[in-house]
């Protein structure tokens, strides 16, 4: 509101003086001396003023809103995307791989966000969000460029043994994410988009299917992103073990879709291979975070000692 009125006045200030600069005369009308002239056109400035108000206050009020809120929001993007990769560590292996541990999570956030957005499409299309996510993706494969970067400078002075496998470690979990990025986009999407475009839509019990199965991964995903900031060996071990309940989960349900088809139902006839690819896709994003406990499980001996490896 403070914006809007400072708007209101200085643009009716300006263009006030614009109209005396080139009729002078008109200040005549206004009182027989200058000091009366001056009260006169002061009392006149707000009087028509606050007619003018009646009418811009509110889109003035949504501009200058709008403007501010702009602003402010490029100001946090910018600080959003500030990268956890510490260029003063180059030379301080530890702290750098820990820096990369940091990026990491970050980039894990941003693909859960991705997955978390992908859902809904399912249901109804929305073209805004769908650009949103894939403008995630490209940051995504961003992060996992500079990581791989920053690893590779980390090692040209050489790493002890325990350095280097962490390097490595996180390397291939950055590798694994990157893949879950790719897979929602170039799969979840199409095949959301493919659902909308040729007009068909899941049965009830498929599309339920499909959600449970998703907030199972959504699940797993986070614990994931819990993992990477605790390094906690059992929830590394849920984590694992996750990964092969996810997998006899996906080849039930592809059971029971093929079921239904047998059955005759024509809503799992005309989306069999979006429900199919759609299961398949999602158990790869799994996959990819469930990486995140390995290491862990490696370092304790874990995979040794169970059928995990």
């Amino acid at each position: 509101m403070i914006c809007a009125n400072l708007m209101l006045r200085g643009g009716g200030a300006v263009l006030l003086l614009l109209v005396l600069s080139g009729q002078p005369d008109l200040l005549q009308y206004l009182g027989a001396n200058a000091s009366r002239q001056a009260i006169n056109l002061h009392l006149a400035f707000n009087a028509v003023l606050a007619l003018a108000a009646l009418g811009l206050i509110h889109p003035l009020s949504a501009l200058s809103a709008k403007l501010i809120t702009s602003a402010s929001d490029k100001e946090t993007n910018t600080l959003a995307e500030i990268s956890a990769l510490d260029p003063n560590a180059l030379d301080r292996p530890g702290r750098g791989l820990d820096s990369t541990a940091r990026e990491l999570l970050r980039m894990g956030q941003k693909i859960e966000g991705m997955l978390n957005a992908t859902g809904p499409l399912y249901d109804h299309w929305d073209s805004a969000a769908a650009t949103a996510i894939r403008e995630q993706d490209k940051t995504v494969k961003k992060i996992h460029f500079e990581i791989k970067l920053y690893l590779a400078q980390l090692g040209r002075g050489g790493l002890d043994e325990d350095l280097g496998k962490r390097s490595m470690e996180l390397a291939g979990i950055s590798t694994a994410l990157e893949a879950a990025s790719d897979t929602i986009v170039r799969s979840l999407l199409t095949l959301a988009k493919r659902r909308e475009s040729e007009g068909v839509a899941f049965s009830e019990v498929g599309r339920d299917e499909i959600n449970d199965f998703l907030d199972r991964v959504q699940g797993n995903v986070h614990l994931a992103l819990n993992v990477m900031m605790n390094q906690n060996p059992a929830e590394a071990r849920d984590l694992v073990e996750a990964k092969e309940k996810v997998r006899a989960v996906e080849q039930k349900l592809q059971r029971n879709h093929l079921g239904r088809l047998r059955e005759g139902l024509a809503e799992s006839i005309e989306t069999s291979s979006i429900h199919q690819e759609t299961l398949r896709s999602l158990k790869q994003i799994n996959t990819a975070f469930s990486m995140v406990g390995y290491p862990i499980l490696a370092r304790t001996g874990d995979l040794l000692k169970s059928r995990l490896s």
